[in-house]
């Protein structure tokens, strides 16, 4: 049982060898035999209490980086951030154990049909499981341009599919060798497997090279990357002032490469002031009128960003709250000493080359723990308890922005922060040519989570179809083109000011015309196989087997 134990362990920490930044996805293929080995004919609940031992193996080496999150996040001490961390991988481990019971439990009782059901459910359990963060097995090769295209086809989920399908095949071999059968080889399945395999190989390599021809006569705009190389403790000591001067010294910088579109990231400007604010600076409270306007160079908000975009002909994407007061002026009220009360919303302004506002987006799905506490407003106490999340409340819809010049106009929608992994948010925004995603990843610090969410951001661009920015206040940024392949990738804090040309195409794909439907149709077929084969027993034959094989737990 030792080794056993220890093979899941293993199996699960392998996964950190999979996952970005050191990506080496391709031993995904087989990574997962470990596991599998692990488990046993006949042993459905330690089967499952093995698999949730990967699962947590696997979380625990993946998402270690939950404890920079909680660290600047909250004021709660590193001992209760790993607890966090152990608490999530308890938790969100669970799933991993209906992997490991189902193993045997199908190989019982539909023998080699189980190849082909188990993957299903895997693809099941990843549409349908509540997670903060999805996670994708398929996602994790999003770096491999063949093998990817098919999640332009029947989405992330169809290379997850193809993931386990073959780890499975290659469990087969390693299960009858043990059993020492005498049954042939199911020579069929696994030629099937082979052919699902390299049809998925070629098609990709097919695909790929055919949207790469289109690429090369597609239009194209000038696109600004910019990032800081702060720390989020750094970033939080500084205001809105401060942070203005910053990234308008890296604008400046790129100015002369004539950027058709310039993004200044989530959270580019703090404090309670909103980009479209026309109040002149001088009317500011005076602690901080001097700063504000030699920061504004004696201009209102709204006057300093319109001549940003009007002098320079470029469209400019602001990443910034919007503050609305319920009574009064907020900032004033801060000045006097008395309780401010307002609404929040996470936000990003459009500036247009006229210089005027061409408009607002409110983010929709707001990060829990972080942008708000859950329950916080039926149990007040709770904010005392936890202390440095926001307070912010949820936009109601999308919104499209226009840009570009006369020649060549485009049309694109700005998920903000993690908002960009979700399938469901990214269907409501996928009417567009573009998707910007503008995001603060600092929070985690220099960990994986970066790699990862950005990893799970450029699933979209293939699934829906539609090249996708990625601008990160401190990295990872980069462009991800149509057909997924990723271009210009920054390093995590580091600074950038430069521009690059992005490629504007927009495909028809099979997943946004129904292919999304693959993984619900295994949501909805696996309770009825499960129901199925619930009151089935095994075969009288793999009983025999089974004695065969454990002469003493059948004694």
């Amino acid at each position: 049982m030792i080794l056993r134990i220890l093979a899941v362990i293993v199996a699960g920490a392998s996964m950190r060898l999979v996952s970005p930044p050191i990506g080496f996805y391709y031993i995904h293929w087989f990574n997962l035999v470990l596991a599998f080995w692990a488990l046993r004919s006949g042993e459905t609940k330690t089967n499952a209490v093995l698999g949730y031992g990967f699962g947590v193996s696997l979380i625990l080496f993946n998402y270690y980086w939950i404890t920079e999150s909680v660290g600047n996040f909250s004021n709660l001490p590193v001992v209760v951030a790993w607890l966090c961390v152990l608490g999530y991988a308890l938790l969100f481990a669970i799933p991993f154990s209906l992997i490991g019971a189902a193993v045997h439990w199908l190989r019982d009782r539909v023998g080699i049909a189980w190849l082909w059901l188990l993957p299903g459910l895997q693809v099941a359990i990843e549409q349908c499981w509540p997670a903060l963060f999805p996670y994708y097995h398929g996602a994790l090769f999003y770096k491999s341009q063949w093998f990817w295209q098919i999640a332009s086809v029947l989405g992330v989920t169809s290379l997850t599919y193809l993931v386990f399908l073959t780890n499975a095949g290659l469990t087969e071999f390693l299960y009858r060798r043990r059993e020492q059968s005498t049954e042939k080889l199911p020579i069929k399945s696994m030629g099937a497997i082979v052919v699902f395999f390299m049809g998925t190989l070629i098609f990709g390599y097919i695909r790929h090279q055919s949207v790469s021809d289109q690429l090369s006569r597609a239009p194209s705009i000038r696109v600004s990357i910019l990032q800081q190389s702060v720390t989020m403790k750094y970033r939080l000591e500084r205001d809105t002032w401060d942070s203005i001067q910053d990234w308008r010294v890296l604008t400046d910088r790129i100015l002369d490469q004539n950027p058709d579109l310039v993004i200044w990231p989530e959270g580019a400007m703090g404090g309670p002031y909103n980009p479209n604010e026309e109040r002149p600076c001088y009317q500011y409270p005076h602690n901080v009128q001097n700063r504000a306007c030699k920061a504004l160079k004696n201009q209102s908000l709204h006057e300093y960003f319109s001549a940003l975009s009007r002098d320079n002909n470029l469209d400019f994407l602001i990443g910034g709250g919007s503050i609305t007061p319920f009574v009064g002026d907020i900032i004033q009220q801060m000045q006097a000493g008395e309780a401010a009360e307002y609404t929040a919303t996470n936000s990003c302004y459009l500036f247009d080359r006229q210089g005027e506002v061409a408009g607002r987006y409110d983010k929709m799905i707001l990060l829990p723990f972080g942008e708000y506490i859950p329950l916080a407003d039926t149990f007040p106490i709770i904010k005392k308890l936890i202390q440095g999340p926001g307070s912010f409340k949820p936009g109601s819809e999308v919104t499209y922005f226009e840009a570009g010049k006369t020649d060549l106009r485009y049309r694109f929608s700005t998920p903000i922060c993690y908002e960009a992994i979700l399938n469901s948010q990214m269907r409501k925004m996928s009417d567009a040519d573009i998707f910007v995603n503008i995001t603060n990843d600092a929070w985690f610090g220099d960990t994986a989570a970066s790699h990862q969410h950005g990893m799970l951001a450029a699933v979209q661009a293939i699934e829906w179809g539609r090249p996708m920015i990625r601008s990160a206040y401190t990295g990872i940024s980069f462009f991800v083109e149509p057909h997924g392949d990723i271009l210009y990738e920054t390093k995590a804090f580091k600074e950038e000011a430069k521009v690059e040309e992005l490629r504007i195409l927009t495909l028809n794909t099979v997943y946004r015309n129904g292919g999304w439907i693959f993984p619900w149709l295994w949501v909805l077929f696996w309770p009825i196989l499960f129901v199925l084969l619930y009151r089935r027993t095994p075969t009288i034959a793999e009983e025999e087997e089974a004695t065969t094989i454990n002469p003493e737990e059948n004694n």
